[in-house]
């Protein structure tokens, strides 16, 4: 091997040494945004466990609002009804598939929540937080 070609040769390592050190950086950097987005959902978790018990009736409250001006086929899909009960939307559409069923052909289809079921959900729970807070 000639100079000339070993000295391409550690050129191109140099490169794909720099390049594999970008990449590194790239992950590491990303893997602490994943921890620090999962370190702001559960501060808020922990803000919305303290809410007061005026709070939570003011959620079943609020839910009731929603629906008292609107015509009596209005729904409201599972992030409104999440918003307005302070849950993630996730936590929401798991309960809403634990306890109210809904046909199968509506599987990976928007939810549309009808007015008792959405006041079943924020009385549930403004429940939970209470049985919370009252643990601890």
């Amino acid at each position: 091997m000639t100079a000339r070609e070993r000295a391409s040769v550690y050129l191109d390592l140099s490169t794909l040494t720099q390049r594999i050190a970008t990449l590194s950086q790239l992950s590491h950097s990303r893997a602490s945004d994943s921890l620090s987005h999962t370190a702001q959902q559960a501060h808020s978790e922990r803000k919305r466990a303290r809410m007061s018990e005026q709070e939570q009736a003011n959620v079943v409250s609020d839910v009731r609002k929603l629906f008292a001006s609107k015509r009596s086929d209005y729904t409201i899909t599972a992030q409104a009804l999440a918003d307005t009960v302070q849950r993630d939307a996730k936590t929401v559409r798991a309960h809403l598939r634990k306890s109210h069923k809904r046909a199968s052909e509506m599987k990976n289809a928007t939810w549309a929540i009808d007015k008792e079921t959405a006041i079943a959900v924020a009385e549930h729970f403004s429940k939970a937080k209470r049985v919370s807070e009252s643990e601890s």
